[in-house]
């Protein structure tokens, strides 16, 4: 049978379907494509996210360590300095708990884990710090900086390198 052969009513019909199909199939293509588009960027969102809560934890641990140093630098150490330092705790703590809601991969808990770590000894050397201020000990305390605070500069600033970024990188 060829196609000459097939009556007009039959031809139209033949081309109206597959019109249809080449609508559905595009149709159909270009949803697949705005969900994969919404996806990368509800990914690159999350992404954004966990990096500027890293950011601001680091940013937050950054001014605890100026407050104790310029307390240190002044020898004075009052009640707003512990209140400013008890405010970027505070603040960096909160980064950390919903860093810790937002990072689901095993890597991710991994580096997080390791910015703790770089923190956490970081608050043990400034305690210590505002341990020998308060106790008037301001020459022995200018001494423990460069030993202690910026030996762990050197692996604070390396760790933030290293686990600042969280989630797969494309």
């Amino acid at each position: 049978m060829k196609f000459a052969d097939i009556k007009i009513k039959k031809k139209m019909m033949f081309f109206t379907g597959a019109g249809v199909l080449q609508l559905f199939c595009l149709v159909s293509v270009a949803l697949w494509t705005v969900r994969m588009f919404q996806q990368g960027l509800d990914a690159a969102v999350m992404e954004g996210r966990r990096e500027a809560l890293a950011l601001n934890a680091s940013a937050q641990a950054d001014g605890i360590g100026v407050t104790v140093a310029n307390a240190m630098l002044a020898r004075q150490f009052n009640d707003g300095t512990r209140e400013r330092i008890q405010a970027f705790r505070k603040q960096y703590l909160a980064s950390f708990e919903e860093l810790a809601s937002l990072s689901n991969s095993d890597e991710d808990k991994q580096k997080r884990t390791a910015i703790e770590k770089t923190v956490r000894q970081w608050r043990e050397a400034d305690n210590a710090l505002i341990q020998m201020m308060q106790a008037g000990n301001y020459a022995q305390g200018l001494t423990f900086i460069p030993r202690k605070l910026l030996h762990g500069w050197t692996s604070y600033g390396s760790n933030w390198t290293t686990t600042g970024t969280f989630g797969p990188r494309n």
